[in-house]
């Protein structure tokens, strides 16, 4: 009879320990980073699908994404410009890097007209202007939780957080922008290095381009701009629209135009996400400009991102610049930017502390305003 049920409890306990392997081993959580298989360097953004075509992850401006992979599972990796990727669990478990190959020409989308391009752009800032004026009154009240991180080499060597209030006063016409102020709630900076370098300011971002969707895409026609519609399945009410600059156009003056893409809901007209990059001309023209000024800093990618809501206001923003500096030693400089915003009341912008901001300036360069539990608020709103 005790031998039986010391079998018995040895059962059970191979049980539970087979159970908690299996546990173990059908759900484990994996950070992993996606490059470009030719030039080695990361694809920001893409979004990772599970089995049931449910989006569970979208990559950060660095390529890199954190998801639980559950065994037996089969993922999609898909990004604008690159071969959608399979892969199994066992894959993404065994693999410290996701390789993704760019697209073919012959597969490229078909180019359209600038008049049907803006045409569609235009609608869809309509309808998300109208969406912000439906869901608002003015004026009313953002919190923006703000995250400035600059590496050299590839070390962080300054960290800075802030909390950031924004009063929406008037909204302008449909894409002209809106009479905003803004006051720094709280704000703290970590230095790993000596000095501030050179930033090149005039990328900073902005900390609410409420009502603004059309930096860096003109009105003019086919003649600086070709617009592309991207293939998207016929059950899928996405539509994208991508622009760049012409490669036979001429740069003058100081102004860069950025390459990029419109996702637009046409279930609702709404505003999705716009994406933004320099190509290789523009960087280059960027950069002898920079050569012939007292400018100091030399880019080499700029990418923006931002995302909205479904009622027209800024969900996230996210920015990674890659810089050097003309008259340094070749060490390279990795700016990243991410914002995120959630509603507040009129009595939550009135609370103290309250200090001026300034749009112009990253935070770095601003004085810290030090609250108590300043961490744990800033993560409140901050993945």
């Amino acid at each position: 009879m005790l031998r039986t049920t010391q079998q018995k409890i040895a059962i059970i306990l191979l049980t539970i320990v087979l159970s908690l392997q299996f546990l173990s081993a059908s759900a484990q959580t994996i950070t992993r980073v996606i490059t470009d298989v030719e030039t080695g360097m990361a694809v920001p953004y893409a979004t990772i699908y599970n089995s049931d075509k449910s989006v569970i992850r979208s990559a950060n401006v660095d390529g890199i994404f954190t998801i639980d992979v559950v065994s037996g599972t089969t993922y999609t990796v898909s990004q604008i410009g690159y071969k959608s990727l399979l892969i199994t669990a066992e894959r993404l478990l065994l693999d410290d890097a996701i390789q993704m190959e760019v697209l073919p020409y012959e597969l490229n989308p078909v180019i359209v007209s600038a008049d049907a391009a803006l045409k569609d752009i235009y609608r869809a800032i309509d309808s998300t202007y109208n969406r912000i004026i439906a869901a608002y009154s003015t004026p009313f009240y953002l919190r923006c939780y703000k995250r400035d991180e600059l590496f050299k080499d590839g070390k962080n060597i300054l960290d800075a957080k802030a909390i950031i209030d924004i009063k929406a006063m008037r909204l302008r016409s449909a894409g002209k922008g809106a009479l905003t102020s803004a006051a720094l709630k709280g704000l703290n900076t970590n230095s790993n290095n000596d000095g501030l370098p050179a930033m090149p300011n005039s990328a900073v971002s902005p900390i609410s381009p409420l009502n603004s969707f059309v930096a860096g895409v003109p009105k003019q026609d086919e003649s600086i701009l070709v617009f592309t519609r991207l293939p998207v399945d016929t059950d899928s009410s996405l539509l994208i629209i991508t622009f760049h600059p012409k490669s036979n156009y001429q740069y003058s003056g100081t102004a860069v135009y950025t390459s990029g893409r419109f996702i637009i809901d046409t279930k609702t007209w709404n505003i999705l996400r716009i994406d933004r990059i320099i190509d290789n001309k523009g960087i280059e023209y960027q950069n002898h400009v920079v050569n012939t000024s007292k400018r100091q800093e030399l880019w080499h990618e700029l990418h923006n991102s931002m995302f909205f809501t479904s009622n027209g206001i800024l969900s996230k923003i996210e920015q990674r610049i890659v810089y050097s500096l003309k008259n340094g030693s070749g060490e390279r400089y990795t700016w990243t930017t991410v914002q995120t915003y959630k509603d507040i009341s009129k009595a939550e912008y009135q609370q103290k502390p309250s200090g001026s901001y300034k749009q112009t300036q990253s935070i770095f360069q601003q004085k810290p305003i030090t609250i108590p539990d300043f961490d744990a608020r800033f993560n409140l709103g901050f993945p």
